[in-house]
């Protein structure tokens, strides 16, 4: 009877054990046992039950990989020397004790992430990941979310940091700058992937104290900046130039409570060669951009034609008087603009919904579209609402060249309200394209009768063509060309002279 019952109770192993005459074990206490020592981590063809060990064996191992079988918790930072490194979280987590002032990981050599989540680290210098100077580091299809640090709250680079797959830096703060990525004289080249709800306060998503981003995809969206830069921050020097080099992808509904919602950059060299910036919202200036610190911006594409490159429905909101300019870009003093092949519709901002070019900065345009832009102005100030396009402040210049449209955009006083220039002859022409179509708006404390936009205009310029180019926001001015002093003016009720 009792073997009948071992054997329907515990199985073969029981009934074995009864008929050699040894004790009866209850089956419980060994499954505990053997839960106690399932592997937490794998190297090579070893799995272990001690994550140290793992680890220990990792490190020994040059080319190796170290992948996770389940959640595991450290104590201390894990830094990564050698070539050739890969951590597989394998869908797992890792993260770190909370009493733990650390960074998750410290990159000193070439290393791989891929596949898991990254949380809970805690430092002063990239929360979640330090990469060091001579750090090699690639995020791929993984997770770096939840940590937090005065710089980097997510990672730090001083060496080249790579996103590629569907990575996600997400929901990770610092409480100086970076929420998601600072860059210390790094290199970050952002594959693809998304950097979202970070918060700093400058450059929520990514900050650069020099350094370099080649971004050739991705999204950079919601994060937040208390300052400046809510998706990306650039703030470099004379000796410190940080470069940004976007080809493709979006930086879309970020926030700065100042400057810069999308991009703020300061004294540094940036080409926009593809992508979109949209939906961002700065509570000053530049909603899309901010260009500052006598920096050179190119909007470049490939081919020159207007659509490569979208920034759209950005909005610079009210501040106080002289912020809240620039929805979609604002060109601070001394910088300069070149746009060649984009197109900029739909931003608002109090003046120069799409575009403001402040004064002793300069534009140049070229093959580009600015269109269904607003400028709301402030309810009893009524010096504002000027430059729905392009707002050109006093001693601001523009360059137009080939095929430009500025049109169907609008203002806080008028319909029409395209390109607003504060004074005069501050407009350049060369090579005028056919389908060139521009809304002039003269200064509204103009009160003489001939505000003069350009002079010098070439011999080869045909006036009749130039003219039809252009037309009056203003009813009571009327284009014209002189042929005398060779200029482009705004005639109170004129007469062609041709």
């Amino acid at each position: 009877m009792l073997m009948k019952h071992a054997m329907n109770k515990y199985g073969p192993v029981a009934l074995c054990a009864l008929l050699l005459g040894g004790a009866l074990l209850l089956p419980l206490p060994l499954r505990n046992a053997f839960a106690d020592e399932a592997p937490v981590a794998q190297v090579g063809d070893s799995q272990y039950t001690s994550f140290d060990e793992a680890l220990s064996a990792w490190e020994e191992e040059e080319n190796s990989t170290l992948e996770l079988l389940q959640d595991v918790e450290v104590s201390n930072t894990i830094t990564v020397n050698g070539e050739g490194k890969t951590l597989d979280l394998s869908s797992h987590k890792l993260t770190i004790q909370s009493e733990a002032s650390a960074s998750l990981l410290e990159v000193e050599g070439t290393l791989t992430v891929k596949g898991g989540t990254l949380t809970g680290g805690n430092a002063d210098r990239g929360g979640g990941i330090y990469v060091d100077v001579l750090g090699n580091l690639t995020l791929e299809n993984c997770t770096v979310s939840g940590n937090t640090a005065p710089q980097g709250g997510g990672v730090f680079v001083t060496g080249s940091l790579t996103l590629a797959g569907n990575t996600v830096v997400e929901n990770n703060t610092a409480t100086g700058n970076g929420g998601g990525i600072y860059s210390k004289g790094g290199t970050v080249i952002f594959q693809q992937g998304t950097i979202r709800q970070n918060c700093a306060c400058r450059g929520g998503g990514m900050y650069f104290d020099n350094g370099k981003l080649q971004m050739c995809g991705g999204e950079i969206s919601g994060n937040t900046a208390k300052e400046c830069g809510g998706g990306i921050s650039f703030e470099g020097s004379a000796e410190t130039i940080p470069e940004l080099d976007l080809s493709q992808g979006k930086v879309t509904e970020n926030k700065a409570g100042y400057d810069g919602g999308g991009i703020y950059a300061y004294h540094c060299d940036m080409k926009i060669r593809g992508g979109e910036i949209s939906g961002n919202t700065a509570t000053g200036n530049g909603g899309g951009m901010y260009l500052s610190g006598e920096m050179h911006a190119e909007i470049d594409t490939a081919n020159g034609e207007a659509g490569a490159v979208l920034i759209e429905r950005n909005r610079a909101d009210f501040f106080e008087i002289e912020q809240g300019c620039g929805g979609g870009i604002y060109v601070e003093t001394d910088s300069c603009l070149r746009m060649k092949g984009g197109i900029v519709k739909n931003n608002r901002a109090i003046d120069g919904g799409g575009i403001y070019v402040d004064h002793g900065a300069e534009m140049a345009i070229e093959n580009s579209e600015v269109v269904g832009n607003t400028a709301v102005g402030v309810e009893y100030h009524t010096e504002h609402g000027n430059g729905g396009g392009i707002c050109l402040s006093d001693k601001g210049r523009i360059k137009i060249c080939g095929n430009v449209i500025i049109k169907d955009n609008g203002g806080h006083k008028d319909d029409s309200n395209n390109l607003y220039l504060c004074g005069e002859r501050c407009v350049e022409f060369n090579r005028i394209g056919e389908k060139t179509e521009i809304g002039i708006t003269v200064d509204y404390y103009f009160r003489g009768e001939r505000f003069v936009v350009c002079e010098n205009i070439s011999d080869e310029c045909n006036a009749e063509d130039l003219c039809a180019c252009f037309s009056s926001d203003r009813e009571s001015f009327v284009i014209n060309y002189n042929v005398a002093q060779k200029c482009l003016c705004c005639e109170q009720g004129g007469q062609d002279e041709i």
